[in-house]
């Protein structure tokens, strides 16, 4: 009876500890990732600093720095917040960094897509990667090479 009560208290405990982020609130995304940094596997660490609240595209941005092992790069992220949970789940939110000053992609050689889930973990997005054999393979049998890129959680 003893071992029951105390992974009860155990469960209870983990739960009330456990963090939860409301990902439709500005102001508990803003708390959570304003001037948090963020280790992004091998590959660096990203601080985010709370820029603006968009209210009529609710979205959300954030001045980021990127820190890679050679060099910092300054880039932004948009999170869009206000969602149709009809058509997306309500418990994630994907990041993308981009240029600070534009919309291009990035080519840094480093994760620049993220999911935030409202248990404040955060995912990167491994690169994806084709082999040579597989991609002439797509183009000369006419079949769409399917690889999803698989998420590793950052520190």
């Amino acid at each position: 009876m003893r071992v029951f009560f105390s992974i009860v208290i155990i469960v209870i405990w983990q739960s009330v500890l456990s963090q939860t982020i409301d990902l439709s609130s500005e102001n508990s995304i803003r708390e959570f990732l304003n001037d948090k940094e963020i280790k992004v596997g091998e590959y660096g660490a990203v601080q985010f600093t709370y820029e603006k609240y968009n209210r009529e595209f609710g979205s959300i941005d954030f001045k980021v720095l990127y820190r890679l092992p050679d060099r910092a790069i300054p880039l932004k992220a948009n999170i869009m917040i206000r969602l149709d949970d009809f058509s997306f789940p309500k418990y994630v939110r994907t990041i993308t960094l981009s240029e600070a000053n534009s919309y291009t992609t990035l080519n840094i050689n480093a994760p620049t897509i993220f999911q935030l889930f409202e248990n404040g973990e955060i995912y990167y997005q491994e690169k994806t990667s084709i082999s040579m054999a597989e991609y002439i393979n797509s183009i000369t049998s006419g079949k769409a090479f399917i690889n999803s890129p698989t998420y590793k959680l950052c520190n």
